[in-house]
Parts: C-alpha cells; sequence; structure tokens
C-alpha cells in the first residue's frame, strides 16, 4: 500500500510505503503526527530520503525519535541533513539541522519492507546526489521528474543537461506502466512523461 501525506508552505509530498506489518517513509517533510495515522501498526523499518532539500527532510528527526528507524540518506548528500546553506533553508532565513544519517544510500541500494523491495537509483541533476526509489511497478522520484515538469535546475548544486540525462537514460527506460509518485505534485506514469512531458517528451 502507498499512501501520500501532502503538508508545508511547498507541498511536499512525504510517502508511507507498507507491507506485512513494515513500512518505509519515503522523503520525511511531513511531522510525525501528521504522519502517525497513515503509518498505523506498522513498524517504520527505514527512512528514505531522494535528497536533502529542507522541505524533504523537516519531519526526518521526530519521526526517527518517534519510530526509532533508520534513515539513509543519498550519497553525497549527507551534508544536507546538518548544513542550512546545502538544504537550503539558509535562503529563507530559517535554518533548518536535522542530526547526521544512519545510513547511506548509493545507486542500486536495496531495501526490504515486507515483501516489496525499493531500489535506489541515481538521477543526478536537480541535486548532486539525488535518488530514485524503485518499486516493481512505480517509482518516487522525489524532485527529478513531475507531472508534465522536471525539478528546478536554478539552485546549488544542479544541473539542468545532467537532470535531463538522468531522466532519460534512468527513467524513460522504465515501462510506460510505471506509476511516477513526484515530491510535489500529482501522480503520473513513465508513458504519459514520455509522450507529454515538454522536457522529456520523444518525438
Amino acid at each position: 500500500m502507498i499512501e501520500c501525506v501532502t503538508w508545508g508552505e511547498f507541498d511536499e509530498n512525504t510517502y508511507v510505503v507498507s507491507d506485512q506489518g513494515e513500512c518505509a517513509v519515503i522523503d520525511a517533510g511531513a511531522p510525525y503526527e501528521v504522519l502517525k495515522p497513515k503509518i498505523g501498526d506498522n513498524k517504520v523499518v527505514a527512512i528514505l530520503l531522494t535528497h536533502t532539500h529542507l522541505d524533504h527532510i523537516f519531519g526526518a528527526d521526530e519521526l526517527r525519535a518517534n519510530t526509532g528507524a533508520p534513515l539513509f540518506a543519498p550519497k553525497g548528500e549527507e551534508d544536507g541533513l546538518t548544513n542550512p546553506d546545502i538544504n537550503l533553508s539558509s535562503l529563507f532565513k530559517e535554518p533548518l539541522r536535522r542530526s547526521a544519517p544512519e545510513m547511506i544510500a548509493a545507486d542500486g541500494k536495496d531495501i526490504k519492507v515486507g515483501k516489496i523491495i525499493l531500489k535506489a537509483i541515481s538521477i543526478p541533476g536537480h541535486s548532486k546526489g539525488h535518488l530514485a526509489w524503485l518499486g516493481e511497478q512505480y517509482v518516487f522520484t522525489g524532485d527529478a521528474l513531475f507531472a508534465g515538469a522536471i525539478g528546478r535546475t536554478d539552485l546549488p548544486g544542479s544541473s539542468f543537461e545532467t537532470l535531463l540525462s538522468s531522466i532519460k537514460k534512468r527513467l524513460m527506460t522504465l515501462p510506460d506502466s510505471t506509476v511516477v509518485y513526484p515530491g510535489h505534485g500529482p501522480k503520473t506514469t513513465i508513458g504519459t512523461e514520455r509522450r507529454y512531458n515538454p522536457f522529456v517528451a520523444e518525438e
């Protein structure tokens, strides 16, 4: 089961993926009390980040404190949890600092949730270490790929060319039926984005 909580001034999507009494939380932007009804009686076995910008890590420490679950940060983005300049919160004059991650995730890392396997896919561009998390018929794309759009590339550590290359090589190669759960906005499919997304649509 996949449930979504949209929270905060950036309308960030936090996802809870559950199976057989276990769950993983992807991009812990929402506070624990907001996520708690979605977690229910499931044991949180992992907190998985796509990247460490402020809106995706806001609730991370509170979630860890209440569940004891380890947080997996993308390789190369560890400092974003503790450094407001890297997580971009300093731009908003409200420095955000969270505890260092318990674990580091790189391309190919598998996380087991019940019988579900979530695999890390490296898709840099929006941020230097950005990951997607791929399930059997779905993918959590963070701020890389949205419905009809792609992530911002005018931020420190971002690159338009790198992001387009990442999306085309790592996401557009997935089956058309793959459901895309983005960090902001509604879900979509790879097939829909392949046909209609102006940034990556095939001619």
